[in-house]
């Protein structure tokens, strides 16, 4: 049966080591390939569609991406006209005439079981390869400060887009490949520090920090799919192949083939807090600046009830209307109608109010998070506008470091409450708000360090913008030596991080 994709089975890991999950199935291929003149750059998908061979080349590639989807409908990837590449990081690599990029594609799922890259190759101004690489890790990739880098271990199964050698639309091939032997295939990693490329230190994957980079080739025989990994020939000989991406052996090649994706992944991260609440304040995205200073003058001299304004994001990144929510009775707080558009609210307290975030906000920030689209979670916060205790106006954001860590502690709160059973949620919220209270009037008002003690372990971060409103700041807790010591509130301006 003739296939429009080319689907062929890798297993390997770029990180501190190379193995495969069977040591007979993955081969890495030796010697590694080093070139004087290879550079690796990263940029945002803003900077990158600045570039023109980029832009035609990425328009190109996406757009062989969707017809192969939607001729490929018992794929395991989604299907459909939805196709987008994530905005954070373009990476190129480049030497002599030849450059690569690889993105990240954006998935129309909250799926974490593998993420996808686009790998397009452009020579000479003329797109040359593009191919689809989806990684379906077997162990959660590992940041490691000091090279900068992630580990990934997993398998690959990746699909030839447009290729000069197969020609555009994928591969043609008869099912099980010449004489019904597998397809061995390769990809080109481009890695840093191991000996061979003249480094030293553990081998990882190539940063823009890496001073000594070079290409590694990792094959892999495709026979049968078994709990994820791939068989090798019975009788341990080195696998062989002639198939689509170019014959290759166990010793591997100086050469490099074009033929094969030339990457280095780009590996789907959560965003910082400082990432989160960017946008917010940027005069060119969501620019909510003349939405805070409205809701700060909506804040009475005494009593009074909440007023907000909702804001929210569509499929397509563009930024919504703001939505005007007011409560009309005093002391009361606003109903926000949450959608799956929306990713952040901002609310007022009153004076008769505490001006920090109660334990009722944060189930307001778990709520908008849970409806949220899965773009949209990435950038869930909710805004607090109040004065202090000397009427001026402070601004403070809160985000979601870890939402099913999060969700356990404040459920795990609610629970605790010791009031009876048939009490409503509702009731346990405003006993602990209550509470909160308390430990605010204790601690002489210091109610930022109040709240970042007292939420502690919470999987959140609390964030304060300037008086301008043009920057953040993300307040963090210090322990003193002195037991006797209070702590302290340390700030940490986002435009240093």
């Amino acid at each position: 049966m003739k296939q429009k994709l080319m689907r062929l089975l890798l297993t390997f890991i770029t990180g501190f080591f190379l193995y495969g999950c069977q040591d007979d199935f993955e081969h890495t291929q030796d010697p590694t390939t080093q070139k004087q003149n290879i550079a690796l750059k990263e940029y945002s998908l803003d900077q990158a569609n600045k570039i023109p061979q980029f832009r035609i080349a990425n328009r190109k590639a996406l757009n062989e991406l969707r017809k192969s989807r939607k001729s490929n409908k018992t794929s395991s990837r989604e299907t459909g006209d939805y196709i987008a590449i994530d905005a954070a990081t373009v990476k190129e690599i480049s030497f002599d005439d030849f450059t690569s990029y690889t993105m990240l594609v954006k998935k129309e799922t909250d799926s974490q079981d593998y993420f996808e890259n686009l790998v397009v190759h452009v020579k000479q101004d003329t797109i040359t390869e593009a191919f689809l690489m989806k990684y379906t890790p077997t162990q959660p990739p590992v940041y490691d400060e000091a090279t900068k880098s992630y580990t990934l271990v997993g398998n690959i199964e990746m699909s030839a887009l447009v290729t000069t050698f197969f020609g555009e639309g994928g591969v043609d091939y008869d099912e099980g490949g010449p004489g019904g032997s597998g397809w061995t295939t390769c990809a080109w990693v481009l890695m840093c520090n191991g000996t061979n490329g003249g480094g030293i230190g553990p081998e990882h994957r190539a940063t823009p920090y890496c001073q000594h980079k070079y290409l590694k080739q990792m094959c892999s025989l495709n026979i049968q799919i078994s709990s994820g990994c791939g068989t090798s020939p019975d009788n341990g000989d080195t696998p062989t192949g002639n198939g689509p991406g170019g014959s290759g052996t166990g010793n591997g090649s100086n050469n490099i083939t074009t033929s094969n994706p030339i990457t280095t992944p780009v590996i789907p991260r959560e965003p910082t807090p400082c990432e989160k609440v960017a946008d917010l304040l940027d005069p060119t995205k969501a620019n909510i600046k003349q939405e805070i200073v409205d809701l700060q003058e909506t804040i009475p001299p005494t009593g009074g009830g909440e007023d907000g304004t909702v804001f929210g994001r569509n499929t397509d990144g563009s930024y919504r209307m703001p939505v005007k929510q007011s409560s009309s009775i005093a002391h009361a707080t606003i109903k926000v109608d949450l959608q799956p558009t929306t990713y952040s609210y901002a609310h007022t307290h009153p004076n008769t109010h505490y001006a920090m975030f109660s334990t009722g906000d944060l189930v307001s920030l778990l709520g908008v998070a849970d409806n949220a689209t899965v773009e949209n979670k990435k950038q869930v916060s909710i805004i607090l506008v109040a004065k202090d205790d000397a009427l001026m106006n402070v601004t403070y954001a809160i985000t979601i470091d870890n939402i099913e860590a999060f969700r356990t502690k404040l459920n795990e709160m609610i629970r605790a409450v010791p009031l009876p059973i048939p009490y409503r949620n509702d009731a346990r919220i405003e006993w602990l708000d209550n509470a909160l209270g308390g430990k605010f009037e204790s601690d002489d008002n210091n109610l930022e360090r109040v709240f970042l003690k007292y939420f502690a372990g919470f999987n959140i971060s609390l964030l304060k913008a300037n008086s301008e409103l043009t920057e953040w700041t993300k307040l963090s807790m210090a322990e003193l030596d002195s037991q006797s010591s209070p702590s302290i509130v340390i700030p940490t301006p986002c435009n240093q991080n």
